[in-house]
């Protein structure tokens, strides 16, 4: 028996896939030997990550060993893979292989092992397969899931100084966490922050900002933030540090703005041309123009230099998801701008070019019906959604779950097998984002 446990727990008998709720005390298992054994829910077995840790994060994970022959013998090695997209049979050779997992031991007996390496706050899904010595696999466990330790490090955007009132707003990314979180930003005259003023941003949208006052002039001023989990057990990294100096001949920060490609936009070419403009009423000292794909954990170059407007054909990494393309700009009084969108990279080899993405959300007409013992569901996305797929009796009563997750944009397909369930019509809905609908189909026996 099989059971990988993290957040979610979940129980894989050789050929018995069994599903363990989220919160629920204890479940029992039915072991092929006819006993049966207690899986206990998940545990949370990562303590807190001390403050100013590195930004890799870990996830613990557990599992009952398995057998050779059943409940007889003993494995000869685990292949355990994780993915921020949720894995399956298809996707599981793509999945990232953990490097060192540990050996099987005794049937029966409760293994664990600490992923590490992640990125802090990420969510992660994690399965498993054991191996017998003559190469041959169990099925794929379930997938269970779970984030990071850690929070991801916020990027530092720029400081609008007003010279005339001796303030500056300092503004800095925000970050996905499953933390409650705050900002904290450091100021001082020194780059080594000897002793700095702190203040702190409670809550943000996309972007954190803090104002400080009673700035002298003609001074230069440095300051980076970090991101901080409002019980204090845990924080990011502090970011890159920028300056900025009260000039009273120049009381403005540049106006950054991205014009293409547009905020949420989806890339499916390999290059896309990133043109941007940027005013100011100084002299600008240099602008950077970078992208991240692990949400500002590392920030990579694509241009830099000293033009208010331009452009530029880029080459778009072959990584499927998110991207944050961020803009900087520094004028030679120190005062910063910038902007930043996030784009959604498709790879080409995914798309299907003799069906395009939809362009809109639609539920389609289950296939056949009435069907005998299993029915197909199609459904379609214009773009990634978390999707619920679910089955209803017309009493309302949830007789199936066929998918709870993330879906990427385009159309997808379901097999529903209605099993030992009577004849009568039956209804399914999908729900992906804002979008919802219902319809009904008849099992014919």
């Amino acid at each position: 028996m099989i059971t990988l446990k993290t957040r979610l727990t979940i129980a894989l008998l050789m050929n018995i896939l069994i599903f363990i709720p989220w919160g629920q005390n204890e479940a029992i298992a039915s072991g092929l030997n006819g006993a049966t054994t207690a899986v206990n829910s998940i545990k949370d077995g990562n303590p807190p990550t001390p403050l100013g840790n590195d930004y890799y994060g870990t996830i613990d994970i557990s599992w009952t060993a398995p057998g050779d022959d059943g409940n007889f013998g003993m494995a000869n090695h685990y292949v355990i893979k994780y993915s921020n997209a949720p894995i399956n049979d298809t996707n599981w050779d793509s999945a990232s292989e953990v490097a060192d997992p540990p050996a099987p031991i005794e049937p029966g007996q409760d293994q664990s092992f600490t992923l590490t390496g992640l990125y802090a706050g990420q969510f992660y899904y994690m399965g498993i397969k054991s191996y017998d010595e003559a190469g041959n696999a169990s099925p794929l466990s379930n997938i269970a899931g779970n984030y990071a330790t850690g929070i991801p490090q916020p990027l530092a955007l720029g400081a609008r100084v007003d010279s005339v009132n001796a303030l500056a707003i300092l503004a800095a990314s925000v970050v996905n966490s499953h933390y409650s979180i705050y900002y904290e930003f450091a100021l001082d005259t020194t780059i080594s922050f000897v002793s700095p003023r702190i203040d702190v941003a409670l809550t943000a949208d996309t972007v954190a900002t803090v104002s400080f006052g009673n700035l002298l002039p003609q001074t230069n001023y440095y300051w980076h933030c970090r991101a901080v989990a409002a019980d204090h057990s845990d924080s990011s990294l502090w970011s890159g540090v920028l300056s900025f100096s009260l000039d009273l001949l120049d009381t403005q920060a540049p106006l950054a703005t991205i014009l293409s490609p547009s905020d949420g936009d989806t890339l499916a070419t390999d290059s896309v041309t990133i043109s941007w403009q940027a005013q100011d009423n100084g002299v600008i000292a240099q602008y950077y123009l970078g992208y991240t794909t692990d949400s500002g954990q590392n920030w990579h170059t694509i241009t830099q230099g000293t033009d208010l407007n331009g452009s530029i054909n880029w080459l778009v990494p072959q990584i499927e998801g998110p991207i944050e393309i961020g803009l900087l700009y520094i004028d030679q009084s120190q005062n910063s701008g910038g902007d930043s969108i996030i784009v959604h990279r498709v790879l080409p080899n995914s798309i299907d070019e003799t069906n395009p993405l939809p362009g809109s959300f639609a539920l389609d007409q289950s296939y056949p019906n009435p069907f005998n013992a299993q029915t197909t569901i199609g459904f379609s996305l214009p773009t990634a959604s978390l999707v619920t797929l679910e089955i209803f009796d017309l009493m309302g009563k949830r007789v199936a779950t066929l998918h709870n997750g993330q879906e990427t944009a385009g159309h997808h397909e379901y097999l529903w097998q209605a099993g030992d369930l009577s004849s009568g019509t039956y209804l399914y809905r999908v729900k992906a984002g804002n979008f919802e609908m219902v319809k009904k189909t008849t099992l014919l026996k």
